[in-house]
This record gives C-alpha cells, structure tokens and sequence, in this order.
C-alpha cells in the first residue's frame, strides 16, 4: 500500500493550490505532522477533489492518531456524519411540530383514594374492608342480567319450603378440595355461613372459584342443609358495543411503558435511547403522543430480593431515583406523564402506595407536566366538554397468586397477562385473594372495580401483551430490564422494549418494538 506523509503531502497540493484555500493545506499539513497520520494515494486525491468538504475531512483526521488513512476510512465517516445529520435534522424538524401540541387535555382523578396509613390496625378495621368489598359487588351484581331470586343465608336455612332454586349472593371463606376430588366450599353472606357444593356438570368451573370471591351461586337446599348448585354468575363488566366504545374528540395517543429498574446492571439503556429518538421522530402515532402512562418499578430499589446487590450497577437508592428524574424530565413538555409505584419502588409496599415524593423526585414533582399517582389509580382523560377516556392503572403485584390459584390460566398466563386482567375484570376486583397483595385495611375496600375501565394498564410480570375484553383495551406493558438471574428463579421470563399506543381518538392500537434491531 503507498502511503503519504506530510511532507509528500506538501509537494502534491502545491500543483492543486486553487483547488482550495491555503489555511485548508497548512491544516491538513499540520494535523498530518501532529498526529503522526499516513494519507495512502487513493485518500490524498480523494481530498484533493473533493475540497468542498475540506472541514469535514479535517474533523475526519483530528480523530485519528499514528495511523494510515485509506479513501474508504474518509468515505466511511463521512457517510456515518451525513447518517447523523440527517437523524438530527429529522428530530429538529419533528421537535418543531408536534400535532399533540395544538390541544388541550384534562387529567381528572375519579378514584380519589386515601393513603394515609394506620399505625394500628384492629379486627374492626378488617371486617370493615371485607363488609366494603362483599357490599359494593353485591351490588354489581344485582344488577346483572340473570340474578334474581336473591335470598340470604339465615333466609334460606328457615324457610319452610324449599322445592325452589334460589340465588345467594356470598363470599368465599374456604375452598376444599379433598384427596378423592371432593370439591366444597364454605360461603358466607352478612346473615351467616352455609356449606355449598357444586353439581359435576359445573364442576370443572367451580374449580376456578377463588377464595374470597364475592359470586352469586344458584342452586338449592338438601336435606342435609347444605347448598347444592348449579350456576355460578360473575359481577363481570357487561359488553359494549363500538357505538359505545369511550373516544377522546381530539387526534391524540397515549402509550403505556412499565419496569423500567433504573440501577439495575440490565437496565436497557440503549433500547431507552431508541424510544426517546421515536418521542422526538417524525412518526404519525408519536407526534400525537399526550399521555405516558408509566406503570411501576421505576427503579430497581434495594434489598428486594436475596442477591440483589450483585445484580445492580446504581447501588443507592436516591441515585436511582436520580436517573429516573432525569429520564422523565428530557420527555417533550407537551406530553403529560402519568407514574405509579409498583413493589421495587421505596414507598409502602401495602396497597394503596402512595405516590413517589418530593423526597425521591425533588425536580420532577415540579413540573407541570408530570403527574405522580397511587398505585392503583383510576383516571379520567378529556380533550373537551363531552369527552372522557377512563383508564385503570394498577402495577400487577397480586397478579402471580391469581396465576397460581387458577390452574385453567397457568401456563399461558405469565406470557398472556391479559387473560389474568380478564380475570379481575370478571371479579371485579384487582387482588380477589386476601394475601395476593399486602394491604392498609381501613373501611373500604380500595381494589374494589367498582367503575368500568376503557383502558385497564399494568406491568409486573416483565412480560407484554394487549387485547380487547368487552369493550375494554387491556395492556400488559413491557419491561426495560433485561432477563436477570432473579427473574429465572422465579419464573418470568422478559420480553422487553415494546411499547403500546392507543390512538384514543379511534381507539385502535399499535405495538412498537424497540428491542428489535
């Protein structure tokens, strides 16, 4: 390979002198010299016909040092310079124009609930929150087609004629399965306790009951006093049609992320990058994007699970929060951020979690368009007067006890957590066992879906998944933590990077993978 030093650099310009400037070649001379740097042939005539882009090549040289330099090393770079310009000016362009930006929006809070938390919990207090849940879908299902016929306990167990099917509504206190497949349960209502026994034709779907479901059994009384039934009914959310799907009036997305584990060592920082270039891209969805709706797991906390330490790259706790803040204030400012807590972040564990604090996020809870809620949070989202988008946001703790209780759903479950949103839709409620998630019992019951979602959003199970229950979009939202030797103890497998947008407007959905390259 011939190769040129600065010195045979000198004698080839002299002849090319009015190709360029003269502070041009005693640059070239001088980074030449200075960095030790050999032009071969085909890159000095390169330069010397292309003096156009002579700062350019310049810049090119400084990065090198003691090296030979081809053509195709400067033709090289100089694509990968006009690739990032080109990326530059495409982002400046969008940054100057987002549709999203012409409308005003409303965020209302229709859960208003209370986190204040008791110091000392009493029997009262619980029977309280059980009372709140049996009441409220009680009530749920009176209204659903199908019950009628409704009698309680002590009513049934005195009445003189029996001949005739009834409904009880009751909640599940005990489910027994004994080892010859006998299956009972032991249901109660606010008059007393009854044991009630399936009918084999329905066996199979008694078996998905949980404990502490609130239901409605028809069946009727035997000779032994005990309940034999033969139809189970759900509160469930009744089916909606397109014409009464929730729409905003306004051209507008929202899209919906989770488990970001800001700290962790697997924290996917440059799938994040390519997110935040897609916010700032030209993209029809992202230059309507107005809502983020941020879904728990923030960071990866401390002292969660045994071995954590070996597993993070930020090991305390403020500075964790510290790179999530600064995450959440380079999102464009007419985009509205909506963040909960989930199980890893350095709130209460017991639900409802209060919101992240002025203490953990200082700046951000400054803005005025970031919004910090509980955990569970139900919204409304409005672009006018007659308007209203309503979106459930829970991080999906209770949900791996659901899974596990529920042997229909199992396999399928942790990659599909849509079948177990449609679960606790069905139940009305977000964690039906008592124990699936810790609670702050007070005198309601705070789980209770006592108010039809159009949107029902979580996170948790590190996986990701949307689909369409009556009427309600249900998104599983992604992970942005890569697979972590915790997460293969325990089962989750991580399907990271992907994220949902509803075009609220229409409703319709779309899933993009930044994971993939």
């Amino acid at each position: 390979m011939e190769a040129f030093s600065h010195t045979d650099v000198t004698d080839s310009v002299k002849t090319n002198e009015s190709l360029r400037g003269r502070d041009l070649l005693d640059s070239l001379i001088e980074i030449c010299y200075k960095k030790d740097i050999l032009l071969t042939k085909d890159a000095l005539e390169y330069i010397l016909m292309n003096t156009s882009k002579g700062e350019t090549i310049l810049s090119i040289l400084n990065k090198y040092e003691s090296s030979i330099i081809t053509r195709k090393n400067i033709e090289e770079e100089i694509e990968s310079i006009k690739k990032e310009l080109e990326e530059r000016v495409k982002i400046i362009r969008a940054s100057m124009y987002y549709e999203a930006k012409n409308y005003n929006v409303k965020i209302e809070r229709i859960w208003e609930l209370n986190t204040s938390y008791e110091s000392k919990t009493t029997v009262q207090n619980f029977a309280d929150y059980f009372n709140d849940r049996y009441n409220k879908i009680r009530s749920l299902l009176l209204q659903r087609n199908g019950v009628k016929n409704v009698m309680t306990i002590d009513a049934l167990l005195n009445k003189k004629v029996r001949e005739n099917e009834v409904m009880l509504i009751v909640m599940i206190r005990d489910k027994i399965l004994y080892n010859n497949g006998f299956l009972k349960f032991i249901v109660e209502d606010q008059t007393g306790e009854i044991e009630a026994i399936p009918k084999d034709e329905i066996r199979q779907q008694a078996e998905n009951i949980v404990e502490d479901d609130v239901l409605a059994l028809k069946g009727k009384l035997n000779g032994n006093r005990k309940f034999i039934f033969d139809e189970i009914l759900y509160p469930d959310v009744p089916f909606r049609g397109n014409d009464e799907i929730a729409k905003l009036d306004a051209p507008l997305t929202a899209a919906f992320i989770s488990d970001l584990h800001f700290g962790s060592k697997k924290f996917l920082r440059e799938i994040m990058d390519r997110f935040f270039k897609w916010l700032k891209s030209g993209d029809e969805w992202a230059s309507k994007l107005k809502f983020l709706f941020i879904l728990g797991d923030n960071v990866d906390g401390i002292g969660i699970y045994p071995e954590q330490p070996n597993e993070l790259e930020i090991a305390n706790i403020y500075d964790q929060y510290k790179a999530f803040e600064d995450f959440l204030l380079k999102i464009p400012e007419h985009i509205n951020v909506v963040v909960i807590p989930g199980n890893h972040d350095a709130v209460r564990l017991a639900e409802p979690q209060p919101p992240l604090n002025e203490k953990l996020m200082p700046e951000a809870v400054k803005a005025e368009n970031i919004f910090f809620e509980t955990n569970p949070s139900l919204l409304g989202l409005s672009s006018g007067d007659n308007d209203l988008v309503k979106v459930l946001l829970y991080h999906g703790y209770s949900f791996n006890s659901i899974i596990d209780a529920l042997a229909e759903i199992r396999k399928v479950a942790r990659d599909k957590p849509a079948v177990v949103m449609r679960e606790l839709l069905k139940r009305r409620h977000l964690a039906p066992i008592y124990g699936s998630t810790l609670i702050a019992p007070k005198h309601i019951d705070m789980h209770v879906i006592d108010i039809i979602p159009d949107i029902f959003a979580s996170g948790d199970l590190h996986s990701h998944d949307v689909s369409n229950y009556k009427g309600t979009t249900l998104i599983s939202s992604s992970t942005w933590q890569d697979q972590t030797a915790f997460q293969d103890r325990v089962g989750h497998v991580a399907n990271p990077g992907k994220v949902t947008v509803v075009d609220l407007h229409t409703r319709h959905y779309k899933v993009y993978n930044f994971y993939e390259k």
